[in-house]
């Protein structure tokens, strides 16, 4: 369960994602990354691809080690806003995980209380942001989305107010064919990768994960929509074979004829007499 605030933030048009840290009891870090503040069913089944995971997988570890590198930004460039740490250990010893994100530099604890604890990152992210280049780092804006329920497939439809050049338009989802973006009313296509911009202006830490566009220098009209149909055809061809094997597997109306019983007459059918046992004549009698 997230904190109110958080989820509420999840809620808004940014969808900014929130990563939930866990430690198990064999001294093991676990993690889940949210893109919405109440899970679903089948969630726990479905996982990104392998490349993406092993992405955040090293992201995770260096900032729970506290390595102090490029983790926070790209962690951001992944749209994740929100670091939640499960079972804070409040004893007067203190917490060492939460020492170490603590001294993280780009991190800030917002609250404490509940046995949880939630950190922000700095700088603010978003589903999808603007960045003066193809990496991310200081200067980049967020991004309002199309729609504001955090369970619909990510979409863009906005203006992007002028700047300057060389700026980019960072997606923190997959790349996929399926991904359709257009600015002005023209389709282009996105690029995969996304670097981190150090303090020496020097870009590295390439993160295939993330997509990206080249923005004009002038006001543009962005749309970015996912073309879900052929996961649509796929789900009405799964209920079509439900619904068949559910049909196939209703009983049938049988009527079962036993040889050895007498046979009945249909109903309306003419009755032959019973010659075995002829009734006595009828005798008139006249007055």
């Amino acid at each position: 369960m997230l904190p109110a605030f958080v989820a509420a933030d999840m809620r808004g048009l940014q969808r900014p994602r929130a990563l939930v840290l866990s430690r198990l009891t064999d001294h093991r870090l676990a993690y889940d990354l949210l893109s919405a503040p109440e899970p679903a069913l089948g969630d726990l089944d479905v996982a990104g691809p392998q490349w993406v995971t092993t992405e955040i997988d090293l992201l995770v570890a260096r900032l729970a080690g506290g390595v102090g590198a490029d983790e926070i930004t790209m962690l951001a460039a992944h749209g994740i806003r929100y670091v939640v740490l499960t079972r804070v250990d409040v004893g007067g010893e203190g917490d060492p995980l939460v020492d170490t994100l603590d001294g993280q530099r780009g991190v800030r604890r917002l609250a404490s209380r509940g046995g949880d604890a939630v950190w922000q990152l700095s700088p603010v992210s978003s589903r999808a942001q603007v960045s003066a280049s193809a990496s991310v780092g200081r200067g980049s804006a967020p991004v309002r989305m199309a729609v504001e329920e955090p369970r619909v497939t990510t979409s863009i439809d906005t203006t992007v107010t002028a700047g300057p050049a060389g700026r980019r338009l960072i997606l923190a989802e997959a790349s996929n064919g399926r991904w359709l973006w257009s600015i002005n009313g023209i389709s282009v296509t996105p690029q995969a990768g996304v670097g981190v911009e150090s303090e020496g202006g020097v870009e590295g830490g390439l993160d295939p994960s993330v997509q990206h566009v080249a923005l004009p220098d002038e006001s543009a009209r962005v749309v970015v929509t996912f073309d879900g149909t052929s996961r649509r055809r796929w789900l009405w061809a799964q209920a079509a074979v439900i619904i068949g094997v559910v049909i196939l597997a209703l009983p049938s109306r049988r009527r079962e004829i036993d040889d050895d019983a007498d046979e009945v007459p249909e109903s309306g059918a003419e009755r032959e007499p019973d010659v075995g046992n002829p009734s006595p004549p009828i005798e008139v009698v006249q007055p």
